[in-house]
Order: structure tokens, then C-alpha cells, then sequence
């Protein structure tokens, strides 16, 4: 779901409100089309991040976390509190610290060659990322403040009510052609039978900061969490979680 979600970036750029002419508009609106497709473009990244979501009850939750990913080298980990993901085109290890369960995959083995190709194709190819600035960004997004001071620049996004994003502020250093950090602001109306929920609805609120293009090897390295021996398994991480393996 994080990696979706670090997948879906949203941005766009259509009718610029506030500090700009028209004419400097069309150049900010040049220019964050340029940073959106960067950061679509990007094929190995880590980055810390935290989901705030409240519900219509009052009720909040906070997700905090890191995720990393490799297209080049099929790599993806992300480590949360709820739960620690690690995949390398060989081996799946999933932790779920809510359940306290441990599912670890033989992937070589459990899926065909088509099924993982389609499968690593999902998770490095960027295509939900690509499909949202065509689909949303393009279509209903403006811009509603763009700035720059040498390196970076900064912009913040606004989106139609109907829509259920409703900001988006990014932070970008041309240098390092990474995020500083990106910020994105939903809203879901209420839908279900209960009258008392009804003007609430589930506000969620997402960070995605402190980019790097690298991470410590140590992290995502399979010798960290488990070991296999003679067709045994010897879980080094979360060794008391229920295991659910797949040799």
C-alpha cells in the first residue's frame, strides 16, 4: 500500500492563481510538468515518510516509516510500524506487526517467469505514477505558488472539490534531481449509513521526506532476517512472529 501511495506522487499544472502573470505562469506550469516527470522517472530512491489519517469517528492513526526501491537491482523494502517488507527478485519477507504473523516466499520458486515479470513490472516501472499525472495532474490541478532560490524549487498544488486530494506541496533540488520532500492533503466524504459521519468524512495526510538516492546495505540484506540451511529456516528478525513460509 506504501509503495503505491510513493508511487502515486499527484502534481499538475493548468490555470495559475495568485503571484504570477500569465505569461511566468505558463513557464511555472513548464517547469513543474519537468519536476513531476522526474520524479516519475526515478529508478532508485529511499525516503522516510508518515501517514496521519483521522476518521469520522475522531479516531486517528499514524503510520511512520522508511521505503526504499531499486528498479535496476529489483529491490524494494519498507519498514514501518505496522509492518517490514523486503523483496529482491529471489526471496519476499513480509513482517505484519499488528498480527504478529511472518510470511516469507520462495520467489523463484512460488511464481512463474511471466507471473514475476508482470509482477516486478508493477512494482518498478512507475506505471501508476504516469497514469495519475495523465489522468489527474494534466486534467484538474493548479498551481498555486512556485518559487526558486538557486537548487530548489518549491511549489504548492490546489485540485477541484469533487476531487479527493486537495493539496499538494513539493519541495525539488535540480541538483540532486530528488524531492526534499513531498506533502499531499486527502479528503474522503462520508458514504455509509450512519447519519453522525456524514459531514466528517476521513481526512489523510501524507510526508514523504529525507530522500537519498542509496540506503544501508545492512537494511536490505536478506543475511538481517532470516537464513536457510538444509531447507531450515532461522528467522533473525521478529523470531517470535507466527512464520508462513512458502519454500
Amino acid at each position: 500500500m506504501i509503495k503505491k501511495s510513493i508511487l502515486s506522487l499527484v502534481l499538475f499544472a493548468l490555470p495559475v492563481v495568485r503571484a504570477f502573470p500569465q505569461e511566468a505562469g505558463k513557464n511555472a506550469i513548464g517547469e513543474v510538468k519537468g519536476i513531476i516527470s522526474e520524479i516519475a522517472a526515478l529508478k532508485q530512491f529511499d525516503c522516510k515518510y508518515s501517514i496521519l489519517a483521522e476518521f469520522p469517528s475522531g479516531e486517528k492513526d499514524k503510520l511512520i516509516g522508511e521505503a526504499y526501491t531499486s528498479a535496476s537491482g529489483k529491490l524494494l523494502y519498507n519498514n514501518s510500524n505496522a509492518m517490514t517488507i523486503l523483496y529482491n527478485g529471489d526471496w519476499c519477507y513480509k513482517a505484519d506487526h499488528n498480527t504478529k504473523t511472518l510470511v516469507l516466499v520462495n520467489v523463484k520458486k512460488r511464481f512463474t517467469a511471466q507471473e514475476k515479470q508482470t509482477m516486478e513490472k508493477q512494482l518498478f516501472d512507475n506505471g501508476l505514477l504516469k497514469g495519475f499525472i495523465d489522468s489527474v495532474i494534466t486534467k484538474y490541478a493548479v498551481v498555486k505558488e512556485f518559487k526558486r532560490k538557486g537548487d530548489t524549487v518549491s511549489f504548492s498544488l490546489g485540485f477541484p472539490a469533487k476531487l479527493a486530494i486537495k493539496d499538494m506541496k513539493v519541495v525539488y533540488n535540480s541538483r540532486s534531481k530528488l524531492p526534499a520532500s513531498v506533502y499531499l492533503k486527502y479528503y474522503l466524504p462520508w458514504t455509509g449509513p450512519n447519519e453522525s459521519f456524514r459531514k466528517k468524512g476521513t481526512s489523510k495526510e501524507i510526508l514523504y521526506n529525507a530522500y537519498t538516492a542509496s540506503i544501508d546495505p545492512k537494511k536490505i540484506s536478506t543475511a538481517a532476517y532470516f537464513s536457510i540451511l538444509d531447507g531450515k529456516v532461522t528467522i533473525k528478525k521478529n523470531e517470535n512472529y507466527k512464520l508462513i513460509s512458502k519454500l
